[in-house]
Formats: C-alpha cells, sequence, structure tokens
C-alpha cells in the first residue's frame, strides 16, 4: 500500500469514527437526560455522568467539524490522543452508570479497533492496554465503596485478552 493510499484510508477510517463518536455521545446525552427514569446510565454517580456527557458531546461536536472541514494528514499523536479521550470518557461514563453491568465498557471495543486500523502496532496495543488497565481500575473503585462481585472483574480482565 503506497503512502497516500494510507493516508486516505487513515483519514475515512477517522471521518466514519468521528461520525460514530457524535451519534453515541449524542445517544448517551438524550438518553441520560430525555430518557426514561429507571434508565442505567449515571444510576450510581448522577452528577458525575451529568458532567461527563455533555463534556463528551461537545468534544465530539468539535471533532466532527475538524474532520468534516479539516482535510489534512492525521499524525499518530492526534489519533492517539482523540482515542485516549475516548476511551477515558467512555470508563468515567461506565463508573457512574454501575460498572460493567452497564455495558458502557463494551463501548470501548469499537474504539480498539479503530485504533488497529489507523494506529501502528505499538500505539494499538497502547490503546487496548491503557482500555484494559482503566477497565479494571473502575471496577476496583466500586470495589472499594460496595460490595462488587468478583464476576466483574473477571468481565473487566477478559476486555484485555
Amino acid at each position: 500500500m503506497s503512502a497516500s493510499q494510507d493516508i486516505a484510508q487513515r483519514r475515512a477510517v477517522m471521518r466514519f469514527y468521528a461520525g460514530y463518536r457524535q451519534i453515541l455521545a449524542g445517544a448517551l446525552f438524550i438518553l441520560f437526560f430525555f430518557g426514561p427514569d429507571q434508565l442505567i446510565l449515571g444510576s450510581v454517580e448522577p452528577p458525575l455522568f451529568t458532567y461527563a456527557s455533555p463534556i463528551y458531546l461537545i468534544f465530539a461536536i468539535a471533532l466532527i467539524l475538524r474532520h468534516s472541514i479539516f482535510a489534512h494528514r492525521y499524525t499518530h499523536t492526534e489519533i492517539f490522543a482523540e482515542l485516549l479521550v475516548d476511551v477515558a470518557a467512555l470508563v468515567i461514563m461506565s463508573y457512574a452508570s454501575g460498572g460493567a453491568d452497564s455495558g458502557l465498557q463494551l463501548l470501548i471495543f469499537v474504539t480498539i479497533s479503530v485504533s488497529s486500523a489507523s494506529l501502528p502496532a505499538r500505539l494499538s496495543l497502547a490503546i487496548a492496554a491503557l482500555a484494559s488497565i482503566s477497565a479494571l481500575t473502575e471496577v476496583a473503585a466500586h470495589s472499594l465503596s460496595d460490595n462488587t462481585s468478583t464476576q466483574q472483574f473477571v468481565v473487566a480482565g477478559l476486555m484485555g485478552i
């Protein structure tokens, strides 16, 4: 694959992922603020989800504008930073929603997949490792404040495989 094809592929992947991120952030925002009251989103720490969801939505809007308006070569650092923010936002919102039971941690798999398609092997492995560590840390933080079943550690640990 030539360098120009690689750049075009990376640009296409990042534009598609920016659209996915926008839909995800918008859906989480709308479901939390306008959805039914018995929803699991933000059920453990509502104030944390109240701040994290709009900030993630603003981040998603800014990046979709950036990817749509500015057609340039994306550096590995820019892509890594974007994906790292996605992992952090999803882990924070997962923590606020009760951890592995909320299912939000599973959305990190999409981020890991995009990293493997658009970053070199070492950086994509770094995203996967950071996602695994953050998922385990999130479960450990829940275990300090609640009675957390050991099954949640297994689920978080399997995410790293």
